[in-house]
């Protein structure tokens, strides 16, 4: 019932100059959706086809396209989510840590939070003494 008056996320802008971050946002807004119409009560088939009609024509062909499994829901959002997410370099992002200074009109509390988000790209699974 909740379907019929709770409109869909926005079709998925595939152009988008970043996907990755578009992807993240989303899939969140999806979320937010998919609990408001219970459609984890629903079978695997009706969760993935419902977010492959939200997402649009263009990521329907590149999901079809995609190796692994996807054989549950949380499957194929990972196969997705594997295909948006951005290949790091990894010395890049340590240059980019290493050289990142404090700007004249930034707070303190903005610097650190920029060098957390920068020391997250650098650490991706490593242990946080290594930098």
């Amino acid at each position: 019932m909740a379907e019929s008056v709770l409109p869909p996320p926005t079709k998925f802008n595939i152009e988008a100059t970043d996907a990755y971050i578009e992807w993240k946002a989303w899939i969140e807004s999806f979320n937010i959706y998919a609990v408001a119409v219970e459609l984890e009560k629903k079978s695997y088939g009706v969760q993935t086809a419902t977010m492959l009609h939200c997402l649009g024509p263009a990521v329907q062909r590149i999901f079809r396209t995609l190796p692994g499994k996807k054989e549950s829901f949380k499957e194929a959002v990972e196969a997705l989510e594997g295909y948006f997410a951005p290949r790091r370099n990894v010395v890049a992002e340590r240059h980019k840590f290493r050289s990142r200074k404090q700007n004249a009109d930034e707070t303190i509390d903005a610097y650190l939070t920029s060098l957390r988000e920068l020391e997250k790209r650098v650490n991706s699974g490593r242990s946080k003494k290594k930098c």
